[in-house]
């Protein structure tokens, strides 16, 4: 098996910084524009620019599963899909991702359910595969 094929995958970077009910992680700025960087490297990752999505301080949760539905739709090699930021474990167990107006044990729908950026790669891009 050999490396993947820049024009046949897809990245999608997901990073937030800053937070209205969460402590700023600033670091994730640069997290996510570097990681951009070495995708899209010649050198690295040779990806084109328009294979390498980023989404820097997200408020909407849809807004980033149009951007993994649409790279899960593109990619015929390899998908991938990386968060940076804070996570939250709702009483039932669930995992979300906190965007910039998430609350901590409230309002879920203010935050990314992991289950969803999951359910978009295995049901989008996963089929394309077998």
């Amino acid at each position: 098996m050999g490396l993947p094929d820049p024009d046949r995958t897809r990245v999608v970077l997901i990073g937030t910084a800053e937070y209205q009910h969460f402590p700023d992680s600033p670091a994730v700025h640069n997290n996510i524009s570097r990681l951009a960087e070495l995708f899209r490297s010649p050198h690295i990752g040779g990806l084109p620019a328009g294979h390498c999505v980023t989404a820097p301080d997200p408020t909407r949760a849809d807004d980033v599963l149009d951007l993994v539905h649409q790279a899960a739709s593109e990619a015929t090699d390899t998908l991938v899909v990386y968060f940076a930021g804070h996570g939250m474990r709702l009483p039932d167990g669930s995992l979300y991702l906190a965007l910039q107006n998430s609350e901590q044990g409230k309002k879920p729908y203010k935050s990314l359910a992991f289950n969803y950026v999951r359910n978009e790669m295995l049901e989008v891009w996963l089929p394309a595969r077998w």
